[in-house]
């Protein structure tokens, strides 16, 4: 299979002039942030095809995961396109889960899989799955992760977890009328329980379309 390992280039550890295209290292990266980018702006573009349906939608995303850096100057950088995605799915009623196919423990040999190893191969699983998790939960939904089994906990999960929930009203002002992206926080003060929400809420103006993205 197709073992992954995390390698972030920090631009600001390069030599001068390297950074402008001419190290292998940069291209590299760049490259793998094109790609990374690439594929958001895709699911982005499904998200928006989903409005013309009706009603509350449930996509469900398997994936290994995408390299992107978790600390500023850092490359792969994939800005803000994940809490996009969040957006673009709020505006079509959708809800995302996310299933992480967690593979990085795979890329060690068994002897390498010791204490000193742990923590390198959790910080790759945390940079594989970060945007995973915003997407997931700015739209509503969570990230599942799943190492050797064949997913049915997760799915089986999902199911549950959608199978019913509650429909919340909010009275908007004439303000919120404007097509645009409003952050949306839910609580609750029942004692142990777990709230999944969208943080975003897109209100369309009188007659009109949502305006995101303008």
């Amino acid at each position: 299979g197709d073992h992954r390992q995390c390698v972030l280039l920090d631009l600001r550890a390069l030599p001068p002039g390297s950074a402008g295209g001419n190290s292998e290292l940069y291209r590299i990266a760049m490259q793998e942030e094109s790609k990374n980018i690439t594929s958001l702006g895709m699911l982005s573009a499904f998200m928006r095809a989903l409005r013309k349906l009706p009603g509350r939608k449930v996509v469900v995303l398997v994936s290994s995961g995408l390299i992107s850096a978790d600390k500023p100057g850092l490359r792969p950088d994939l800005g803000e396109h994940g809490i996009v995605v969040g957006q673009e799915a709020a505006a079509s009623n959708a809800t995302i889960y996310c299933r992480f196919v967690d593979q990085t423990f795979l890329g060690y040999g068994a002897g390498k899989r010791r204490l000193e190893t742990g923590e390198r191969i959790n910080r790759d699983a945390e940079i594989l799955n970060r945007y995973l998790d915003q997407v997931s939960g700015a739209s509503g939904g969570t990230m599942l992760t799943s190492l050797t089994d064949d997913g049915t906990a997760a799915f089986n999960r999902i199911l549950d977890e959608t199978s019913s929930y509650y429909l919340l009203g909010v009275e908007a002002e004439n303000s919120d009328r404007d097509g645009k992206p409003h952050t949306l926080t839910v609580k609750t003060t029942a004692p142990g329980a777990t709230v999944r929400a969208r943080s975003w809420v897109m209100i369309p103006k009188p007659g009109g379309e949502t305006n995101h993205g303008q």
